[in-house]
């Protein structure tokens, strides 16, 4: 949602202004970074926006002398979802490697260096009787 604000308290005006560059720098690593399995294409998103916001923000940092601010809700929504995205992303690779380690255990195979790996058990040749 987009507004036009007419009147602004200068406090609201200055945590816009911080909040609309800590988004655009967020969404500026995010898809230089290319974190969380992305599509190329929702990077290239991710940085234009991101660029969107940081241009805003150096508009209203050095250039506004007053008027009319365009204000985007999604602004102060930007931070949310990257938090929200870190904590998915963190619990998704922790059940993976649970998983990976869950096989690598299954089929014998030791993933942790610091424990000597068990002697494989001997089974009894031909000529051999089996022992109890």
């Amino acid at each position: 949602m987009q507004l036009a604000v007419p009147e602004m308290s200068t406090g609201t005006f200055d945590f816009y202004r911080v909040a609309l560059t800590v988004s655009g720098l967020l969404l500026l690593i995010l898809a230089i970074g290319g974190f969380f399995k992305e599509t190329r294409g929702s990077r290239i998103f991710s940085g234009v926006v991101g660029l969107i916001f940081l241009g805003y923000a150096f508009y209203l940092f050095f250039i506004f002398t007053g008027g009319n601010v365009w204000m985007s809700y999604y602004v102060f929504i930007v931070p949310v979802l990257v938090i929200v995205n870190i904590v998915r992303s963190r619990k998704e690779r922790a059940l993976a490697d649970a998983q990976a380690n869950h096989a690598a255990e299954a089929t014998g195979w030791n993933m942790n260096p610091t424990t000597p790996p068990a002697p494989p058990a001997q089974t009894p040749t031909t000529d051999q009787a089996p022992t109890a």
